[in-house]
């Protein structure tokens, strides 16, 4: 049976586990993400973003991959994913200017 010292250990191992680096780069992520949607500086907003991104960083923090279970960047990666991204703006673009014309038809009955 374990002792309480011992149990007491276990969780601090277990809570310092989960903060760590990948706690607090998921964290200062969401707290951007937080800042880019409400558009606002003010300190109440940016607490209240603080508190939200900290409290999801930390329940979610065994989904996030850590450093030794990433795959390795290598350079036929970033070329891949740089032209999978040229192509999705490509046919986002193309679809906005579809639509565009369909929109924009003079024979389109708008009533």
């Amino acid at each position: 049976m374990d002792t309480t010292k011992e149990m007491k250990n276990k969780s601090t191992i277990s809570l310092n586990n989960r903060l760590d680096a990948t706690f607090w780069g998921m964290m200062a992520v969401l707290f951007v993400f937080w800042l880019l949607i409400t558009g606002s500086f003010h300190y109440q907003e940016m607490l209240v973003g603080l508190i939200y991104s900290a409290g999801v960083a930390f329940f979610n923090n065994d989904l996030f991959l850590r450093l030794e279970e990433r795959p390795a960047l290598k350079p036929a990666i970033i070329f891949f994913f740089l032209r999978y991204c040229f192509r999705l703006i490509q046919a986002i673009v193309m679809a906005n200017i579809q639509v565009a014309a369909i929109v924009l038809n003079p024979r389109m009955p708008i009533s």
